[in-house]
């Protein structure tokens, strides 16, 4: 896995739009201005004089600056043709809107092969093709069809799947579910999820980072992508099943997620209801949990919870009756384990006395 060039992608300061003469690139150049992108917007038409109030220019060759980052509209077939260009005029990263689906699949294997060593000589990294976009508040970037802007926020989404991107797009924006990034991999031919992840674990804007994903190619690079992240923030990952006999190997990749520290949810339900755990919850940098409760059945399921997400519960340590005699001076001792601190009263008015002794 590689992070080079992903600053180009993801932090550009200047983007050229390759322009194949219909809606989708003047949605993209309205979005980018709208969402106030500061550095030059270059449009390549040769039918335009202008794109959105931008000056279009004849072709690649033609640009007054280098760019940082090429959006490519165009036919997918131009591509490999279109990023030799713009390697040569000094582009950095290319994302390929174009769709793949429109090229028979007999014929995608050395198309997209010529489009890696077309991008090779150059270190030009390529998002897709078949990609739906990107946002990314802090940087101003909204590279997408969608009007709608992206909710800042510390969470990232890197997904595999369009429709399913779209939805965090049309979250209600009073739901106060926010975004550090959403990425649209497309088909991942060249910068691929254990790429972005590891781009994510670093940065400093993204506490959290959400995968929708259905396939992964190097398992290998994937997995050492996915560890990384998993020690530096939570990683909460959403892959339909598949039934047994259609898909035996669902079992392995259960196994992977755990074994990288990955959390596995079962819908996009749940995986909105991680949004709203992330957002209100803080980060857990050790094994301490303490189980504080004045019902033993809501003390059994808690703690049911806890271990069968591969938490442990730990005993209190003596040194705890001691403190708590501070706090408040009917504890008992010594206080051994948590089903001798669930049933004692809390002084009326002043249950946060308990959660401090333990804390301390």
């Amino acid at each position: 896995m590689t992070t080079r060039n992903l600053e180009a992608l993801f932090k550009p300061d200047t983007i050229a739009l390759i322009c194949s003469g219909n809606d989708a690139e003047v949605n993209i150049a309205r979005n980018l201005m709208s969402g106030g992108f500061k550095g030059p917007i270059l449009p390549v038409d040769p039918d335009r004089w202008a794109l959105e109030g931008a000056l279009a220019y004849r072709d690649i060759a033609s640009l007054p600056l280098s760019p940082t980052l090429a959006i490519i509209t165009r036919p997918l077939r131009e591509a490999p043709t279109l990023i030799r260009q713009l390697g040569e005029r000094g582009a950095r990263a290319a994302l390929l809107i174009s769709d793949a689906r429109a090229i028979p699949m007999k014929e995608r294997g050395d198309l997209f092969q010529a489009i890696l060593d077309a991008a090779q000589p150059y270190l030009l990294r390529v998002l897709g093709p078949s990609s739906q976009g990107i946002s990314i508040p802090s940087s101003h970037l909204n590279i997408s069809l969608n009007r709608q802007p992206l909710i800042p926020g510390e969470i990232a989404f890197i997904t595999e799947s369009g429709t399913i991107g779209q939805t965090v797009l049309d979250m209600d924006p009073d739901s106060g579910f926010g975004f550090s990034h959403l990425i649209h991999l497309g088909d991942g031919l060249d910068v691929d999820l254990a790429d972005v992840l590891d781009y994510l674990a670093g940065d400093y804007r993204t506490r959290a980072i959400l995968l929708y994903l259905e396939r992964i190619g190097d398992a290998r690079k994937f997995m050492s992508a996915a560890r990384r992240a998993a020690r530096m923030k939570p990683v909460i990952v959403l892959k339909p099943r598949r039934h047994p006999d259609e898909d035996p190997g669902d079992a392995v990749y259960a196994a992977a997620f755990r074994r990288a520290g990955l959390l596995r949810v079962e819908d996009s339900h749940e995986l909105m209801h991680m949004v709203e755990v992330l957002k209100a919850a803080k980060r857990v940098n050790n094994d301490r949990l303490a189980i504080l409760s004045n019902s033993s059945s809501l003390s059994l399921l808690a703690t049911d919870t806890l271990y069968r997400f591969g938490g442990r519960w730990r005993n209190f340590p003596k040194r705890l009756s001691r403190v708590w005699k501070r706090w408040w001076s009917q504890a008992p001792s010594p206080i051994r384990s948590i089903w001798a601190i669930k049933p004692m009263p809390t002084p009326t008015g002043r249950p946060w006395i308990c959660c401090s002794a333990i804390r301390e």
